[in-house]
């Protein structure tokens, strides 16, 4: 992505192609990004960042990602998500663009906690979430750049699932 626009991130998102991604810009109407985007009225809200800061978020109609999904705060597009992302070049690729990882934390993906495979590029607005062997991305979270702080505090993602026991009749 050799521009930092609008135009460049909604190109990137669509193609999944984040090599040279520099983060999400300031300012871009959340529409201009998402095409699929409904009206950001009465969306539905999760808890991000280790804070659990309220964002509204909306399910958007992407190929290539699994339940992709916008999150906005007060109306501006803070954060894009999606699972089991089909990165244009590969995997690979992108991580020979992105080198070492500012941080890399556990994560749970589903119920499987994954030691170290949470890979933070809070400065590139980019984190992976990668699979047991770092073979694979399994989801991938943009944002506006960041520091690391700021990334843990207020975007970091809670992907795991909270096994609770069956009902018996």
């Amino acid at each position: 992505m050799a521009e930092n626009s609008c135009a460049a991130a909604r190109l990137a998102i669509e193609t999944r192609d984040f090599v040279g991604w520099h983060g999400l810009p300031e300012g871009c109407d959340p529409h201009t990004v998402f095409a699929s985007l409904p009206a950001l009225t009465e969306l539905p809200e999760k808890r991000l960042g280790e804070e659990y800061q309220s964002a509204s978020f909306a399910l958007l109609t992407l190929p290539g990602y699994y339940r992709p999904q916008a999150s906005f705060r007060a109306g501006a597009l803070m954060l894009f998500d999606g699972s089991n992302p089909d990165l244009h070049g590969g995997y690979e690729r992108l991580r020979a663009d992105l080198g070492t990882p500012a941080a890399t934390y556990d994560w749970e993906y589903g119920l499987l906690h994954i030691t170290d495979g949470e890979w933070v590029y809070p400065e590139r607005g980019l984190t992976l979430f990668v699979n047991t062997d770092a073979t694979r991305a399994l989801h991938i979270a943009l944002y506006h750049p960041a520091s690391l702080t700021d990334y843990r505090a207020r975007l970091r993602l809670h992907l795991g699932t909270t096994k609770k026991p069956l009902r018996r009749a």
